[in-house]
């Protein structure tokens, strides 16, 4: 069970029910419910728990956390039992508090630093030209959204990102309700970054929109960005989810190729990470 503790991203199943029970004592048992929904639980099951355990809250939350850790209907497409993902679902219930002190028991600062120690500076040549790429893309983006509004494409590309993925209700509501240009952009700096714009790219040529042609041209610019910089020099064991409302860290401890590089370590991470619904952003860092 310590084990499990100490890595973050190992499989939890119902043999930690009781630790996880601890983890989460300080909860409100009455949310329950949206703890079960967040985690990818349908609501007839959740139904059926209350019926089983009618104004009993302690009860049902102990059976949703159970049905959590079995895998019951769609957890495992919003991620499958982790610590991390525990994380993720505190985040979006606005348990942030609890968070933090889960993610402190999970990452031991004195583990954290020992696998920081031998981070690598990034070159400020390539830091500024991170920063060049975004700032255009964020330029992109903005052409981008109001070629959607002018074009009358709102509810079409709305229509997409619904149909991408499973989402809960209030991500649901955060699509729906854009209306405007001011509304979108931050939506897409939400869910699209300089190495997961393919999306925007299928629904653009799809509708031949006229930044078609620039970003064909920035994805060229990007891999070949991309492909000068060595993994190590960028990052420093750190991802992070740019989802702001829903993020999780992972620290991942690694020993480098010393001539891989970012583009085939962004690669790696996509398919890893494909079946677990996750948006991935991959953080410039170093050391000061």
């Amino acid at each position: 069970m310590a084990n499990k503790q100490l890595n973050s991203n190992v499989r939890l199943d119902i043999t930690d029910l009781k630790s996880i029970l601890n983890k989460l004592n300080n909860l409100s048992k009455k949310r329950w419910f949206d703890f079960g929904l967040e985690a990818g639980l349908y609501q007839p099951t959740l139904l059926a728990i209350e019926a089983d355990y009618p104004k009993d809250v302690k009860r049902c939350f102990q059976q949703c956390v159970s049905y959590w850790l079995k895998g019951s209907d769609g957890v495992h497409e919003e991620g499958k039992p982790t610590w991390l993902r525990l994380m993720d679902i505190l985040t979006a219930l606005g348990e942030n508090e609890l968070v933090d002190t889960i993610r402190n028991q999970v990452f031991p600062p004195s583990s954290s630093a020992d696998m920081h120690t031998s981070a690598h500076f990034v070159p400020s040549k390539l830091k500024n030209e991170y920063s060049d790429m975004n700032d255009k893309f964020s330029i992109i983006l903005n052409d981008f959204a109001q070629e959607v509004i002018k074009g009358n494409l709102l509810d079409d590309f709305k229509g997409f990102l619904l149909a991408r993925s499973n989402l809960s209700g209030e991500r649901k509501s955060e699509i729906t309700n854009v209306c405007n240009p001011l509304d979108l952009l931050p939506l897409l700096r939400k869910y699209f970054f300089l190495y997961n714009f393919r999306p925007i790219r299928s629904f653009v040529k799809k509708h031949n929109l006229v930044c078609n042609h620039t970003l064909l041209v920035f994805s060229d610019e990007i891999d070949e960005f991309y492909r000068q910089i060595l993994a190590q020099d960028f990052a420093k064991q750190a991802i992070e989810d740019y989802k702001r409302g829903y993020c999780g860290e992972i620290i991942l401890k690694v020993v480098w190729n010393l001539d891989i590089t970012l583009k085939e370590f962004q690669d790696f991470l996509a398919e890893a990470f494909h079946s677990h619904g996750m948006l991935i952003l991959l953080r410039v860092v170093s050391q000061n």
